[in-house]
């Protein structure tokens, strides 16, 4: 799950506006990461969160 999620995007939106909506995505719905890590840094949550994510209309 975890390696096809980022790929999504590029399905709905185009391959240059992609990692921008990845970025907004994890800001979003992303969780902090175990351990020390720089301030801000978000990984992409399990995979029951994802399903919470609405879906554009």
């Amino acid at each position: 799950m975890e390696s096809l999620i980022p790929g999504v995007p590029e399905q709905r939106i185009t391959t240059a506006s992609a990692p921008y909506a990845w970025r907004r995505l994890l800001n979003a719905y992303g969780e902090e990461p175990p351990g020390p890590a720089p301030a801000g840094m978000r990984v992409p949550p399990p995979a029951a969160r994802w399903r919470m994510v609405p879906t554009p209309g």
